[in-house]
């Protein structure tokens, strides 16, 4: 059920990410990530069946491994969308890295002997040989590497939306964790047979519901970016001080012009003209100012305040 539950998620960010992704270029870093996420989530065979599909590959299990490629890419891209959001730069950045993941994938997958026909517990089925152990181990390290750089990029620069984004990478990692000891101990024989099949499936509920949190906190921080972009909380506050200005029988502030004699488009621009318009009347009529209005100008200038504050560092 986390399974569907993740590709629904995954889904439903493809499609709204997209109109911005044709448009927009530094948006396209979350589509690609959704996208190849999408294609690792129904090679799993929730659509169409799995068999179907790697028979369509040639029928050796060549699904798995395009599970695996796609699934690096996406966290490789999600992270990329992170910094990209936060401003912070990675540890691991160098395509090099990312290529070198795929090739090692690639590598040893073909290097396991006797592949067989399509099955879909193929890596718990061959784990025995050596390449199939360390294709899956350097395949969950790989994924929990890159989920650790995020968490490590934005150490320093969490926000609301940051949060779940970190805390969704913290639990897929412990999955990745969960399932590189179950591959240890089921290549080497710890613990026997029946140790192994009972912890087969350890790994699938934490990596999958950090996968959505993931998606989750991606999707919080494409939505937080729009909204800043139509600076509505700016908007809330020029209607505020507007009222006041017309309260106060003020001429509009609204037809103020910039130094170059061109009018204020943006929201913030008309609120901060309002607001030198209020502030210059409050000092001539400190007595005719409302107690509410006058809070409602104290919040507007202590919110620009701190703008001016962060422009200054």
């Amino acid at each position: 059920m986390i399974q569907q539950i993740c590709l629904a998620t995954v889904l439903a960010l493809f499609v709204l990410r997209a109109p911005s992704a044709i448009k927009q270029r530094k948006t396209r870093a979350t589509w690609f990530a959704t996208g190849a996420g999408l294609v690792a989530l129904f090679t799993l065979g929730f659509v169409i069946p799995a068999g179907t599909l790697d028979a369509a590959l040639g029928g050796t299990n060549l699904l798995t491994l395009l599970r695996d490629v796609c699934g690096t890419i996406s966290f490789w891209f999600f992270r990329d969308a992170l910094g990209d959001y936060s401003g912070a730069t990675y540890r691991l950045r160098s395509p090099i890295f990312l290529l070198s993941l795929l090739g090692a994938y690639a590598v040893l997958f073909l290097a396991i002997p006797h592949r067989g026909t399509t099955s879909e517990n193929f890596i718990a089925a061959h784990i025995s040989d050596t390449a199939t152990w360390l294709y899956a181990t350097i395949y969950i390290l790989g994924i929990a590497a890159l989920a650790i750089d995020a968490c490590w990029m934005v150490r320093r620069r969490l926000k609301s939306v940051l949060i779940v984004f970190v805390l969704g990478s913290v639990i897929a990692v412990l999955g990745c964790l969960a399932e590189a000891r179950y591959l240890a101990f089921a290549h080497f024989g710890v613990g026997g047979s029946g140790y192994a099949y009972a912890h087969e499936n350890d790994a699938t509920f934490p990596f999958y519901l950090g996968t959505i949190l993931i998606v989750c906190g991606i999707g919080g921080v494409a939505l937080s970016s729009r909204i800043s972009g139509l600076q509505l909380g700016w908007r809330l506050t020029y209607r505020r001080l507007q009222r006041i200005e017309t309260r106060c029988k003020l001429e509009l502030s609204i037809h103020a012009e910039d130094r170059n004699g061109a009018p204020y488009d943006r929201p913030q621009d008309r609120a901060y003209a309002t607001l030198v318009n209020l502030r210059n009347w409050e000092v001539l009529h400190p007595d005719l100012i409302r107690l509410s209005d006058h809070k409602v100008i104290s919040r507007a200038s202590a919110a620009f305040s701190s703008i001016q504050a962060i422009a200054s560092h």
